[in-house]
């Protein structure tokens, strides 16, 4: 096995966790947070992990910038997902925050915070940076450039194959930190899966 494809059973095993435990905080999580988080799109979280596998293979010729775009759009949208749920799990921390995301209203002026499925990667970034691990600064802006160069009109960097490998293997590493900053959740039942 490459280290590829063991980052990539990491990442689904995390995520999948991850979807069995949160959407069902309901009772032990602060109330404004499991009513986001039974919402949340775990699942599609989970879905997404799994066409990483399809990034191992060498990219056919005729469409390896398509298949390389594609795979940052799935990391960018990965990094995101996981960063809104921090957010939403640490609900009542960022809410508290001295810069949570906020958004003007154009009639009071009025600064009112933004959800977290709300907000712009830019901004999820930003606060998860200065209240999460701000190692991951680099690999979170490739991600978001790369995965933007689905706006395909102008002239953009999506790297090589090469690079994207190395970049699952770093996603791996950032879902993991994510998961150890959140709390442990109560064991529930084992559910019909």
């Amino acid at each position: 096995m490459s280290d590829e494809t063991d980052a990539i059973d990491e990442i689904v095993a995390v995520l999948a966790a991850q979807y069995r435990s949160w959407p069902r905080a309901g009772g032990w999580a602060p109330s404004n947070a499991s009513a986001l988080l039974e919402v949340a799109r775990l699942d599609r979280q989970l879905s997404f992990a799994h066409t990483l596998r399809d990034c191992l293979a060498p990219f056919p010729r005729e469409s390896a910038d398509a298949r390389q775009i594609l795979a940052y759009v799935t990391l960018r949208s990965l990094c995101e997902g996981e960063i809104q749920l921090f957010i939403t799990v640490y609900y009542n921390v960022y809410i508290a925050d001295k810069k949570p995301v906020t958004r003007r209203n154009r009639k009071t002026g009025e600064a009112k915070t933004v959800d977290p499925e709300d907000a712009h990667l830019n901004e999820l970034i930003a606060f998860y940076l200065r209240n999460g691990d701000p190692a991951f600064e680099s690999f979170l802006e490739r991600v978001k450039t790369r995965g933007n160069a689905i706006h395909h009109f102008r002239e953009r960097n999506i790297g090589t194959q090469d690079e994207l490998k190395e970049d699952i293997v770093r996603l791996r590493d950032f879902l993991v930190s994510i998961d150890r900053q959140l709390p442990d959740p109560p064991p529930l039942p084992d559910p019909d899966w």
